[in-house]
């Protein structure tokens, strides 16, 4: 084909049509058709509920201190496609993104290839392409039958496990353990944070039945001298696995700390058959990783702050360091979900917390109308108002009158809320880009 960056990423987005399909086959025969690309670079798999996307983060920061040219596949993205693909830690390029759609395209085609295993092709592909040595990889949905679990990873990594995508994992802890532990292969080492008990009986048991060493972070890496602000942390860790330092880590929540000794447990499993990173650089690395939308900073005045959190887990987190950190002002959320989200229990975690909710609509196909938003917030006693997008729920949330001296907006609920601050000027409160952006 011969498409131009725009017909391109016209395209690609026209896979959408396909929606999920899970399973192996598919992408397994485009990568054939490719000449294998994901066989031309070493890996590391990042699986998991909630902390896949800060800690594989980290795990390429740690990596780019080496002389390994590093790739990192996450998703979604905030505001721009090309996030997903990170070659050195930045997104690549336009010209090559358009080029390995061209390539790719009739292959895509051919097989009906749904957009994640579209994207996960154009990333193993551009890889390739671009000579990366060691790719840090986020598993999309569950691991069992996701695109990226074509690879055989150097270490699988398992963050934590919980109740999310039921409709598609199960409807049991249990069962969406077994479906995260797929990713776990033969021989090759799994590193894990701090599990349920039922979840770590279901890795454990395939870890053994695989032969794969377990190793534990929590149990492995002792923390000391922790001090925490509100968007960082300093500490000291010690890794039986061979790491002694000082850790300064930019991203603030106990919950990044303990992503933070997933990725050194994990660097440190890599170094043992591989030699790299050192203990430097995994300190560098930690000390230099951004990833942005997480309990992100954006304003001094009035407070505000951007995070993806978009399922109870992750939303418990956000609303204790809200607590935490700005419980003495006002905070007022500025909120979406999607409809297959348990959002009954993110209102509920949210309530505890929120002295307002202004509702933004979604656009997307999976979103819940932000009438019924409203509907149920009013059923749960929140203090809610519908807002027609973003600059005029800003706006608004700046300037009603609050209880406290001091307020702090927190704009969350979904990645598709967080995205449509792209371009905002929250100085002066202008009217931002707004962007497409897909699960």
């Amino acid at each position: 084909m011969d498409l131009t960056y725009q017909e391109a990423i016209e395209f690609l987005y026209s896979r959408e049509a396909f929606g999920w399909k899970l399973g192996l086959e598919r992408i397994a025969e485009i990568l054939r058709r490719l000449n294998d690309p994901q066989k031309a670079f070493q890996s590391i798999v990042v699986g998991g509920t909630n902390g896949k996307g800060s800690t594989a983060a980290m795990l390429e920061s740690i990596f780019r201190q080496t002389s390994k040219r590093v790739g990192l596949f996450t998703s979604p993205h905030l505001y721009d496609v090309r996030e997903r693909i990170r070659i050195d830690g930045q997104k690549v390029d336009a010209d090559a993104f358009c080029a390995a759609i061209n390539r790719l395209a009739p292959i895509l085609v051919e097989y009906e290839s749904t957009f994640f295993e579209a994207i996960t092709a154009l990333a193993f592909y551009s890889f390739r392409q671009a000579g990366v040595q060691i790719a840090i990889l986020e598993v999309g949905l569950g691991g069992r039958l996701d695109a990226t679990n074509v690879v055989t990873p150097e270490v699988s990594v398992i963050t934590d496990i919980g109740w999310d995508h039921t409709q598609h994992l199960g409807n049991t802890l249990e069962e969406i353990a077994r479906e995260k532990a797929g990713i776990i292969k033969p021989q090759r080492p799994c590193t894990i944070g701090r599990l349920k008990p039922v979840a770590r009986s279901v890795v454990e048991n395939i870890c053994r039945e695989r032969g794969s060493e377990l190793i534990e972070a929590d149990k492995i890496c002792c923390v000391s001298r922790l001090a925490m602000a509100a968007h960082s942390s300093r500490f000291v860790c010690d890794c039986d696995l061979g790491l002694h330092a000082a850790i300064e880590l930019p991203l603030g929540g106990a919950h990044q700390v303990a992503n933070s000794l997933l990725a050194s447990a994990t660097a440190c499993s890599f170094c043992r058959a591989n030699g790299f990173p050192t203990e430097q650089q995994i300190v560098s690395g930690l000390a230099q990783v951004r990833w942005p939308g997480r309990f992100e900073k954006v304003s001094d005045d009035p407070c505000t702050l951007l995070d993806v959190a978009h399922n109870p887990g992750s939303i418990d987190r956000l609303c204790y360091n809200l607590k935490r950190y700005y419980g003495h002002t006002s905070i007022l959320f500025i909120f979406g979900v999607l409809a297959d989200k348990d959002y009954r229990s993110i209102l509920r975690s949210i309530g505890r917390a929120a002295e307002q909710l202004f509702l933004l609509p979604i656009d997307h196909p999976r979103a819940l109308a932000v009438e019924k938003l409203h509907d149920v917030c009013r059923s749960m006693g929140l203090s809610s108002t519908v807002m027609e997008d973003f600059p005029q729920a800003y706006r608004v949330a700046a300037t009603r009158p609050v209880l406290h001296q001091t307020r702090t907006i927190c704009v969350t609920g979904s990645h598709f809320v967080v995205a449509q601050t792209a371009g905002y000027d929250f100085k002066n409160q202008t009217a931002p880009l707004l962007r497409k952006n897909i699960d």
